[in-house]
């Protein structure tokens, strides 16, 4: 009986956390030199922050598939990366590093205070949420891994990411939140 109400908790508990409102936020964008708000995006059909570092290895295997997502949905879901890690190694002028290098056409914003990493949770990098907008405001439709091989591209059999960008667009509900796997967002 313990073990039945602890299941319906974790999902019940699921399934309010992906109904919250998200609260706006505000960081600086290494790539514009400008202030970008998530509420600039409240247009799009959705936004997916991914959380990164610019020195773990995971976020290194996967930058190609995230620059193929960016291309597919250009104008219908805003991409938006947050580095929220601590460091000398994760310095601002090594972000802007990580940007040159990886060419990738999305802001990446500083979140050296941490906010943003807690607003949503996030533990890992590459860690995703993928939020939808509702009448002017997000909610959380998705959050977790990108796919399930981080990686061999070449080996991906589910791509979490992709499916739940298709399931916002086409109406359809989320599926299930799958937990990240990659490096640790360092902490204070």
């Amino acid at each position: 009986m313990k073990i039945i109400f602890i299941l319906l908790f974790s999902f019940v508990t699921m399934d309010v956390l992906s109904q919250a409102s998200v609260s706006d936020f505000k960081s600086f964008d290494i790539v514009s030199n400008d202030s970008v708000a998530l509420n600039d995006f409240s247009r799009a059909a959705g936004v997916a922050i991914i959380f990164t570092s610019a020195t773990c290895a995971f976020d290194i295997y996967y930058t190609e598939r995230i620059k193929l997502l960016i291309n597919e949905y250009q104008g219908k879901i805003q991409f938006l990366f947050v580095n929220s890690s601590l460091g000398d190694s994760e310095s601002i002028e090594t972000m802007k590093e990580w940007s040159i290098k990886r060419r990738v056409n999305a802001p990446y914003l500083v979140d050296k205070n941490q906010l943003i990493s807690a607003q949503f949770e996030a533990k890992k990098t590459p860690e995703v949420v993928l939020l939808k907008s509702v009448q002017g405001s997000f909610t959380i439709f998705y959050a977790g891994s990108l796919d399930d091989n981080p990686q061999v591209a070449a080996d991906v059999k589910q791509r979490y990411l992709k499916d739940n960008i298709e399931r916002l667009l086409s109406g359809k509900p989320n599926t299930e939140n799958v937990r990240a796997v990659g490096c640790t967002i360092r902490k204070n």
